[in-house]
Parts: structure tokens; sequence; C-alpha cells
């Protein structure tokens, strides 16, 4: 049986004394888009950085069946691709310059000095983020929505087999947000896991395969958006209720009132 791409067990997380994750089991395998609902809280962003490797936590996460805790740093960078909450950037760089930070874990120190192999992985990042017409312009210079697909193209460039982002849709608006979660839509059809974490239910009903439901550091449920985001668990979890049409011949979402 072939083990799945990432997983965690008994994956518990405490910050200054207070338990954030309890006992979080989950795995996931390739292809896959994921996202990770929970309200604020819940440990959505404490459970991505613990995939990740980026918090101390206790349990075990594997990559491929491989223990994440021997895999070193460098190598975690070439199989996960981190996107963190917000798109601030501080560094007087252009657009692909920014998008080429992505190839530092192939070892590639300077952005302006690429190889043939690393300025394609940065050409193909940028066109599949729609971003290319950007490539010289000032990143400070771009507007919230161009500057989300710029660090998203970042992470893609990497390469890595594993995309963990935070909020990625976080303060953009509706056209901005169907795109970025196009994209990532997108890369999990390439054979990327993609693990999004949003407070958008109504995007993560639409457009994910599988959503993980987290509340006060535990799992609730994970399984199909029908599965999980049903009446009884958005009014639990959530405290509302959700009306259904019918768009497109499809069931939409849509937050209505508290329950």
């Amino acid at each position: 049986m072939t083990a799945p791409l990432l997983a965690a067990e008994g994956l518990c997380v405490e910050l200054g004394g207070k338990a954030i994750l309890r006992d979080l089991s989950v795995n996931f395998p390739s292809g896959r888009f994921v996202a990770l609902l929970g309200p604020n809280g819940a440990g959505k962003t404490t459970a991505l950085k613990a995939l990740a490797g980026l918090v101390p936590a206790r349990g075990r996460v594997s990559i491929a069946g491989e223990a994440l805790a021997r895999i070193s740093s460098r190598e975690r960078a070439r199989r996960i691709g981190y996107l963190p909450q917000g798109h601030a950037v501080h560094w007087p760089l252009t657009a692909r310059d920014v998008v080429a930070l992505g190839r530092y874990p192939h070892g590639v120190a300077d952005p302006a000095r690429l190889s043939k192999r690393d300025a394609e992985a940065v050409d193909c990042a940028m066109a599949r983020t729609d971003c290319a017409h950007l490539a010289h312009q000032p990143v400070q210079t771009l507007s919230g929505g161009e500057r989300a697909r710029v660090m998203l193209a970042r992470v893609l460039a990497t390469e890595a087999a594993i995309l963990l982002a935070d909020e990625p849709t976080a303060a953009l608006d509706p056209r901005h947000q169907l795109a970025v979660m196009d994209d990532l839509k997108g890369e999990s059809r390439r054979g990327t896991l993609v693990i999004a974490v949003t407070h958008d239910i109504a995007l993560a009903a639409r457009m994910a395969d599988e959503i993980v439901l987290l509340h006060d550091g535990r799992l609730v449920a994970q399984g199909s958006p029908e599965a999980v985001l049903t009446d009884a668990n958005l009014a639990q979890i959530y405290g509302v209720t959700v009306a259904r049409p019918i768009i497109d011949g499809q069931a939409a979402l849509v937050p209505w009132a508290l329950s």
C-alpha cells in the first residue's frame, strides 16, 4: 500500500502553556485541493505550521512515509512550499526577482543570476499565476491582488510536491479571490497536494476536493465538502445557518443567518 504524501499522527502543539492543537491525525494523497476550515482560534494556522515543521510539536509528521524530523531543513524547503498570511514584501525587488527567491532551496543565492533550469521554473510559475507581465515592476508598487499572485508564484517556483497556503485570499477583492483559488485548484490538478487555510466556506465548498474542519484545536470532520459542510456542523461550529441555491446546476453554499 502506498504511503500518503503527507500524514500527521497525534499532532499536539502548546504555545505559552496553552494547548492550541490537540491530537490531530490526518493524511493526504498527492493531487488534492484541501481546505482547512474552522472559526477564529480553531488552530488552523498552527496546524499548517506544524505540518510544515515550523512550530515545535508532539506527534509525528511524515512525507511519503519518511519522518519530517529526519529531513534536513533544506530538503524540507524543496518538498514543502509554504505561503504565509498576508502579502507584505519588504525587499526593493522586481516581481520576477521575488519569484526567483522560490529557487533558494535549490541553491540559488542571487535572484539576478539564475541557471537556465531555474529561469524556466520562475517563468513557468509566473505564467501559471498570470503575473508574467509584472516581471519588471517593483513589487512594492503592485496592487494587493497583483502582489498575491506574485507571492504565490514564488512558492510555485520551488516546484514542491506539497503547497501549504495560509489564508491566501485574505483582504483580496472577489475577482482576485477567485483567481487565486483557481490557481491553487490548477496546481492540485497538476499533481501537487495543496492545503489552504480559509475563512470562506462558500469558496471552499465550491473549489476544494476535501475539507478538514477544526474547532478548539481538534479535528471535527474530514471528507468531501458535502459530507463535512452539513447544516448540523455549520450550526455547531460556526453558529450559522446557510442557504444552498442552485447556480449553473451546482449547489452553492451561502452563510445566511445566525443559528
